[in-house]
């Protein structure tokens, strides 16, 4: 089902901006929703080990989304909200990569010769 069916059926028959953007942001049965994303991480997540940091950064992230209002969502204050969901979405990423993927990092490595 495209995006537009799926809005249409969220119950608007006439597509507007500020209708379709809250729906692409809060919608939470729209696989392609930023809450609906952000809920299927988080259901992830919780069944991983060592989660804490980053489902930590999630719920800020959705905190942050279930706070916004019509306002934000307007064309005239739209940009800033988008910045603060991409700096959210962005620590969400550092929180993974730091828990589950650069733990060499933390590993001191000696050098493969020394020179004399």
């Amino acid at each position: 089902m495209s995006a537009f069916q799926m809005y249409r059926r969220h119950g608007s028959n006439r597509v507007n901006g500020d209708g379709v953007v809250k729906f692409l942001v809060t919608d939470p049965h729209f696989p392609r929703a930023v809450v609906f994303c952000l809920d299927d991480i988080e259901t992830r997540l919780a069944n991983l080990p060592h989660n804490a940091e980053p489902l930590r950064a999630l719920r800020v992230a959705r905190r942050r989304i279930d706070r916004i209002t019509p306002e934000e969502l307007s064309p005239e204050q739209r940009h800033d909200t988008f910045d603060h969901m991409q700096e959210d979405l962005a620590h969400i990423h550092d929180a993974v990569a730091s828990e589950y993927f650069h733990f060499h990092r933390d590993v001191p490595t000696e050098p493969a010769c020394q020179s004399m």
